[in-house]
């Protein structure tokens, strides 16, 4: 389960910075196939970047707010929206461990 809901805006400072990094390693490509370093930079496309970003976003908040398995069943149970009846059965399972 993903808590983090995550969006890069293109003017996100580190967003910027990898995908200059990304233009650049384009360009330093190009150049060491002796093709036009300037055609190979203009063609990089921001989504990798930011799945990329965004995923780093989500490791990171993963590592701050860490879902033990038993606040994850807490979770969905809260989010299941039980009726009473229903409510009554699931705190009266016996546990098998």
């Amino acid at each position: 389960m993903d808590l983090c809901n995550a969006n890069v805006p293109d003017t996100e400072p580190i967003f910027q910075q990898m995908f200059l990094a990304a233009q650049q390693q384009a360009v330093d490509t190009a150049r060491a196939q002796n093709a036009d370093p300037i055609a190979a930079a203009a063609p990089v496309d921001p989504e990798p970047v930011r799945r990329a970003r965004i995923e780093i976003l989500r490791n990171e908040h993963r590592t701050r707010f860490p879902l033990s398995p038993n606040l994850y069943a807490l979770i969905m149970t809260v989010l299941a929206d039980l009726d009473e009846t229903q409510s009554e059965r699931m705190m009266t399972v016996p546990q098998e461990h």
